[in-house]
């Protein structure tokens, strides 16, 4: 997991290693799982919040909230959250997009980083 010295870590493995009870396959597996996945969901958040089809952009933030709680990004915590709540009652486009730009931008950092553990 990357971090600097004044930022906690982007991400960790430690609920997936105590999940798997320290199987370095399986973390593996899930890891590579998540790299996967994760640029299908990302395409679907940027062309939902396109067409501002907000339903479709809530769905998505809803179902990638189990994936990045258990990779620890704790930094996209509420984030996430944000776009699935303001997904519903979309008032502040612009603080919408700035929140789904915030999870694509730090999820692409945490793909490189785990591509590097595999």
């Amino acid at each position: 997991m990357k971090k600097s010295s004044d930022q906690e870590p982007l991400f960790s493995t430690d609920k997936l290693y105590s999940l798997s009870k320290g199987n370095e396959e399986f973390v593996k597996k899930m890891i590579k799982l998540f790299i996967e996945t994760v640029p299908e969901n990302i395409k679907k958040m940027k062309d939902s919040l396109d067409s501002q089809d907000f339903k479709t952009l809530k769905n998505v933030a809803h179902t990638m909230k189990p994936n990045l709680d258990m990779f620890d990004i704790k930094c996209l915590y509420l984030p996430i959250r944000k776009v699935e709540e303001n997904a519903v009652n979309p008032e502040n486009i612009d603080a919408l997009k700035d929140d789904v730009d915030l999870v694509v931008n730090t999820l692409d950092k945490v793909m490189k980083e785990l591509a590097k553990l595999c």
